[in-house]
């Protein structure tokens, strides 16, 4: 065994590798820590996938793996040391024969290899291929193109646009696929000029798989993925639909048998960066690169960028690579100078687990930690270090930033200005002031304290130096921080570069001048997922895209614990909004400017489904999300009545009567209660009140919603439940027949008032999912939020009034199921904002918000379409009812004459005609009485047939030969 071939398997870079790896796999093929083969016989030991191929693989040029029997990906636990060799990467190291061999057998060829014979095979892209005295690298063109459940490839019209741009096809080539022979998704091979490095892979569908990155699984292993069909090998194939097909190759072709990809697909996918070598680092030196990140902990812009674009890209394309770049970058970041970025990793990492629970934990969580320490990766940033001009955070502040730092340098506090400085550095603080204000430099320990001035001008951005910490105070604890005034009041500059809630107002990476996403169309926003199955029929109720949970942390929280106990995600954000909505000091609304006041947050909460689909369940779990003390919240009430609601905030109070002859004290009747949780488990019961003259419930639950007054007034004060200011929200459970009625009350504008959530989640994955437990959030945080109310970034004030002007002018109109749109995106916003603990409503709050509303429309129109066609079979069910009737009648008629009205149509009939006379049918009918005319032409018919009466050629009918008796 050559000495290269001993590398520690950390010598390589993750960016490849770790993707197809799973820790756990390797507990599979080991007990007690010998290969479970060992028992076998020798002779049977020689043949399988590997054995009988391996050999075969080296031949014809190709550099093979060893995987085990029917899978694709390598495990890589502490007692893999022959997987320790011959892995992909820049350090991988190809093994030759006869190490092959010896992993296989074992190196006297007894059989003791620690590899089983009948694992699968894979190939690394070899390299140095000599093709009519050209050397060559091999790279695969890796094509996905299927839809499996919610995941979508389009490999092959991502081929096409490369095509396309290039200017020329793809040619013909070598192929590996086990999908079938017609289909495209394979993996085609071409050669490139040595040295040529190309991009990795192309999001949606398209990998391009070369000797530092990644394998290709090689004929005739198993594919897991595909129900263990075998993969095949192919010639003369293009990946393209229609030159993808063709007979399986008789045997495994050779490398030099690939086609050379043509200059102008080369040029196209080029990476232009090209190879960087660099020399190799210890761990104990990328352990020391990672200490020496600057700190304090707080993210400065640059870092809540970084990582702001990195968490919203986890769910499309590979997670691995997206995350490996963003921790690459990070990385970056801190070498420059930037802070917060440990912050940042561990925030990131949260993000990876979340993304990556279908791995498992174990193995996402191994996975992230080798990106973070990864030898190349570090070694790439110091090869290539900032220069010192050029290094420290020169991040942008915020005019709100500013705004809150002149106030407390205004202060003139000393220890105030000492922990401003550490953060700013003094000399930018100076600066920071001339520039902004325009007065002299702030006072610096003894110094004069400038007077108040004017505000900080509209838009202004103030470059800073970097972070200056030389002078803060020593820590005296685990959680200490020399930060103490910026922490308790400059939450911009700590609180606020949270990705939850800073990042939403940086201007970069998808974000306009207004920190506004920056779609270029609403097709752009993210759209509801509708399930659908295999032949697209819609399966269930629209749910939230996977692009919302990835927008911030602790929407991946609430999705999480949702999924560990196996219940759906939009219910548990909408319930736990709810509980949010139900607990925020009554003192806090949302103050808008326009209408009559400020705007409440009170919710009401649909969620629908099935009997037995989790309505109850999935409530439960947002109480597990956000635990609020049963001081801080009343409820969850049963909803009965409308007098019912306003009693729930009601209680009795002990008053001295000081009117009394002896000064008793009396028992009043008030409000005692200001936070009040409604809940009703099946709306139907609901529904059923509705039929109850005199009912008031409904009014007081479009009351309730509003935060307007609910209650009555009564002639003696014991008896009047009076209650103005409050917090509350009700969460009611419907099926999709169930509420039908809420529907229909679109004229009173109940329905408009309902935020509706589907019950089943199709996005819960078949793995054990870890419960991450309460959110940071607390319930005393939100029940004593201050007196002030919350307020919207202006830019965004200004759209929202802007747009109600419009309204206000008829300009234009609302669909009538549409009508409160505008105020719920208001109530949702300000929910989204608490939710991330901020009590100012960005942007970010505001597309989230337009997202979740229109998922809940998705929802109540798909609701309504359900109601349609209710209808619809219930309107073809009375009108089939009422022809059947009719049928039924007419029968009855024609065959069910009675004996009085036969008869007394009989001697009428015979009467007419005595004498011999011959009368017409109509005559007969018209001169008889009104109760006998229903009667006539059917007895004339019976009188006929029975030879009592004889119909003449002529039409008229008299009496025949047997008449008259």
């Amino acid at each position: 065994m050559s000495e290269d071939m001993q590398r520690n398997q950390h010598d390589r870079t993750d960016d490849e590798q770790l993707d197809q790896l799973e820790v756990d796999q390797a507990d599979e093929f080991y007990d007690d820590g010998l290969p479970l083969f060992d028992d076998e016989p020798v002779a049977a030991r020689r043949t399988g996938v590997w054995a009988s191929n391996y050999a075969d693989a080296v031949a014809k040029g190709w550099t093979p793996l060893w995987l085990p029997p029917g899978r694709k990906a390598l495990p890589l636990g502490p007692r893999d040391e022959p997987l320790k060799r011959s892995l992909t990467g820049y350090s991988g190291v190809d093994a030759d024969l006869s190490e092959l061999f010896a992993i296989t057998y074992g190196p006297d060829g007894t059989g003791e290899g620690a590899c089983a014979p009948n694992g699968n095979i894979a190939t690394r892209a070899p390299q140095g291929v000599v093709v009519d005295g050209v050397t060559y690298d091999v790279v695969f063109w890796d094509v996905d193109d299927y839809t499996k459940g919610t995941t979508v490839k389009t490999g092959a019209a991502l081929t096409l646009d490369v095509e396309a741009r290039a200017g020329v096809p793809f040619p013909a080539t070598i192929a590996f696929g086990s999908r079938g022979d017609d289909h495209v998704s394979k993996k085609f091979a071409y050669l490139v000029p040595s040295g040529e490095k190309l991009i990795t892979g192309i999001d949606g569908g398209i990998d391009v798989i070369q000797w530092f990155h990644r394998y290709a699984v090689m004929p005739p292993s198993t594919n897991p993925d595909n129900r263990g069909s075998a993969f095949r090998a192919y010639r003369g194939v293009a990946p393209r639909v229609g030159a993808c097909e063709a007979t399986p190759a008789d045997g495994l072709p050779a490398v030099t048998e690939a086609a050379v990809l043509p200059a102008e697909i080369l040029d196209v996918l080029r990476d232009t960066a090209g190879f960087t070598d660099v020399d190799d680092i210890t761990d104990a030196q990328v352990r020391a690169f990672i200490d020496a990140l600057p700190q304090p902990d707080t993210m400065c812009k640059a870092t809540t960028v970084k990582l702001r674009s990195a968490t919203q890209g986890l769910t499309k394309g590979s997670r691995h690579d997206k995350t490996m770049h963003a921790v690459l970058g990070l990385l970056r970041l801190g070498e420059m100078g930037h802070t917060g970025v440990p912050k940042a990793l561990r925030q990131l990492r949260s993000a990876f687990l979340t993304a990556a629970a279908d791995r498992g934990q174990q193995v996402a969580e191994a996975e992230f930690q080798r990106m973070i320490t990864n030898p190349r990766g570090v070694a790439l940033i110091t090869a290539q270090p900032t220069p010192e001009t050029e290094r420290g955070c020169r991040c942008l502040l915020g005019e709100a930033e500013v705004d809150g730092i002149l106030d407390a340098v205004r202060s003139g506090d000393e220890d105030i200005i000492s922990d401003i400085a550490a953060v700013l550095g003094g000399d930018a603080l100076d600066e920071l002031v001339r520039r902004v204000q325009g007065e002299a430099s702030p006072p610096r320990r003894g110094a004069a304290t400038p007077a108040r001035g004017a505000a900080p001008a509209p838009q202004t951005r103030v470059e800073v130096t970097p972070p200056v910490v030389e002078d803060a105070p020593p820590e005296t604890g685990p959680d200490a921080t020399p930060l103490s005034y910026v922490e308790q009041h400059l939450p911009g500059l700590v609180e606020e570069a949270d990705p939850r809630e800073r990042a939403v107002e940086v201007i970069e990476d998808g974000l306009g001048a207004d920190g506004r996403t920056d779609y270029e169309s609403e097709d752009d926003r993210p759209k509801p997922f509708v399930p659908t199955d295999a032949d697209g029929n819609v399966t269930g109720l629209p749910v939230l895209p996977q692009e919302f949970w990835a927008a911030r942390p602790e929407l991946r929280h609430i999705q999480q614990v949702a999924h560990s106990r196996n219940r759906g995600a939009d219910v548990a954000f909408a319930c736990t909004l709810a509980r949010i909505a139900a607990v925020n000091s009554h003192h806090n609304r949302i103050e808008t400017g326009i209408g009559g006041g400020a705007a409440s947050m009170n919710l009401i909460v649909l969620p629908v489904g099935d009997s037995a689909a989790g309505k109850t369940s999935g409530s439960a779990v947002a109480k597990r999300v956000l635990p609020v003390p049963t001081h801080l919240l009343h409820g969850p009430v049963p909803l009965g009545t409308g007098e019912g609601i306003a009693e729930s905030f009601m209680g009795n109070v002990e008053e001295e009567d000081t009117g009394g002859r002896r000064g008793r004290p009396r028992t009043l009747r008030i409000q005692v209660r200001w936070n009040v949780a409604f809940e009703l488990d099946e709306g139907a019961a609901l529904m059923s009140m509705l039929a109850r003259n005199g009912t008031t419930v409904m009014p007081a639950i479009r009351s309730l919603w509003s935060g307007a007054t609910i209650g009555q007034q009564n002639s003696s004060a014991d008896r009047t439940r009076i209650v103005e200011r409050y917090s509350a929200s009700l969460v009611m459970g419907f099926q999709p027949e169930t509420i039908q009625p809420w529907l229909a009350d679109v004229h009173a504008g109940t329905p408009q008032r309902g935020y509706y959530v589907s019950v089943t989640d199709p996005h819960i994955p078949d793995e054990i999912v870890e419960d991450p437990g309460p959110l940071p959030l607390t319930a005393e945080w939100l029940a004593n939020t201050h007196d002030a109310n919350m307020e919207f970034v202006p830019s965004l004030l200004a759209r929202i009034r802007r747009d109600d002007l419009r309204r206000a002018r008829g300009e234009y109109k609302l669909a009538p199921l549409d009508a409160h749109g505008p105020l719920m995106k208001i109530k949702l916003s300000g929910l989204l904002a608490l939710l991330a603990k901020r009590r100012t409503i960005t942007e970010s709050d505001w597309e989230l918000a337009e997202i979740a509303w229109a998922t809940s429309c998705a929802v109540r129109d798909a609701l309504v379409e359900v109601g349609r066609r209710e209808q619809a079979a219930a309107e073809k069910r009375r009108r089939d009812r009422n022809t059947m009737d009719h049928v039924e009648a007419a029968v009855h008629v024609s065959n069910a004459v009675d004996a009085q009205g036969q008869k007394r149509a009989r001697d009428q009939i015979l009467r007419k005609l005595e004498g011999g006379r011959a009368l017409t049918r109509v005559y007969l009918r018209r001169n008889s009485s009104s109760a006998a005319q229903g009667f006539i032409y059917p007895v004339i018919d019976a009188m006929v047939a029975d030879g009592e009466l004889v119909e003449l050629p002529d039409g008229k009918v008299t009496v025949g030969s047997a008449g008259g008796s």
